[in-house]
């Protein structure tokens, strides 16, 4: 599928659901969590390649250790966004706040070793 068939399929998804809300309202929940399932699943199917490739990568450059706390990071962002919206959609703005918060922190937590790295790397430039 490509990004523009992806793009119109989620705007259908969109405006059947908005369409179905006015008169069934009882069921449009269920097609928009419906809905985000089915490009959700698109979305991991375009996933799998990048991290494959990806993971090729990682194996190729034993030496650059640091490239796993960047894609931890990615991923912890990813998350945290995804469950953040999704919150957000269901009107639950405080407890997605909460989570873009958790979110932040794990990502701090994860790259601090790589903060401190780059201290030691700094003190050391400045001694010489």
């Amino acid at each position: 599928m490509s990004f523009t068939a992806f793009v119109a399929c989620g705007l259908v998804i969109c405006v059947l659901t908005v369409t179905v809300k006015q008169y069934r309202p009882e069921i449009a929940s269920e097609m928009s969590i419906a809905g985000g399932i089915l490009l959700f699943s698109v979305l991991l199917a375009w996933l799998v390649p990048l991290l494959d490739d990806l993971t090729e990568i990682v194996s190729s450059l034993d030496s650059f250790s640091h490239l796993s706390v960047i894609i931890k990071a990615i991923g912890i962002c990813l998350v945290a966004q995804i469950a953040s919206d999704t919150c957000k959609d269901a009107g639950q703005q405080s407890l997605a706040a909460k989570i873009d918060i958790g979110g932040k922190i794990a990502v701090l937590a994860v790259s601090f070793p790589l903060f401190k790295t780059l201290l030691e790397l700094a003190a050391e430039i400045i001694e010489i």
